[in-house]
């Protein structure tokens, strides 16, 4: 999940989607940086995928 462009990822993988309900929990996940983290993220226990 990002929040902020990432032109690095351009013609490698595809990043998209919206959120549909429950932002607050989105807002609720800490922010981290993979690249420079030395511990594991939060935990996310359920995730559901919507094809529209």
């Amino acid at each position: 999940m990002t929040f902020v462009p990432t032109p690095h990822l351009n013609d490698a993988h595809s990043v998209f989607g919206v959120v549909t309900e429950g932002m607050d929990v989105v807002n609720a996940i800490p922010e981290r940086d993979p690249g420079s983290a030395r511990s594991p993220g939060e935990s996310i226990a359920s995730l559901t995928i919507v094809e529209s």
